[in-house]
């Protein structure tokens, strides 16, 4: 890659966190309670696309492979050491970094803020890949049950788009 790309990324990653730094040591009290949450509604999205930038990030490194140049057998213990994760917190990361690959329409949403790593892990825990093309047909349907619907419902809905596929009792019936 080439270093101005690097030098602008790494800018774009600095103002991040100099404006995160601002909003934490933010006085709230003094503040309206609607302007409250409509800036926790802003920092939900904000910290979604955050995400959505931590996945792309991780999923560069490891398909680099360097965390083995540094000395770490996976992507996984690089993340407990340099971000302080608790490791199945840095196994999700790295797990769903993997995942949304697959799932454009979800790594769109993530990136505009309008879903969370919840939601691709209710996904990562549905999908399986004897089914990528059901899967990859649903996925529109499915990408905008998360957007629309609350989170339960959203849960529920591609629980039983997984049911539907392979239903949790059909290896009792075989």
């Amino acid at each position: 890659m080439p270093h101005d790309t690097y030098g602008h990324i790494e800018d774009h990653c600095d103002t991040v966190a100099a404006g995160a730094g601002l909003l934490a040591h933010t006085g709230w009290g003094d503040e309206l309670g609607s302007v409250v949450g409509d800036c926790m509604e802003l920092l939900g999205s904000a910290r979604n696309r955050i995400d959505a930038a931590l996945l792309g990030a991780v999923r560069s490194f490891e398909a680099r492979g360097e965390h083995r140049a540094l000395g770490y057998a996976s992507v996984t213990p690089w993340l407990q050491h340099h971000l302080h994760l608790r490791r199945p917190t840095a196994a999700r990361v790295a797990r769903l970094a993997r995942l949304v690959t697959g799932f454009p329409r979800f790594e769109e949403a993530l990136a505009a803020g309008a879903i969370n790593l919840d939601h691709l892990e209710v996904l990562a825990n549905a999908h399986t890949d004897r089914y990528t093309d059901a899967w990859s047909e649903a996925e529109d349907l499915l990408a905008d049950a998360a957007v629309r619907c609350r989170f339960a419902g959203y849960a529920r809905h591609l629980r039983s788009f997984a049911d539907h596929l392979a239903p949790p009792d059909a290896a009792d019936r075989s």
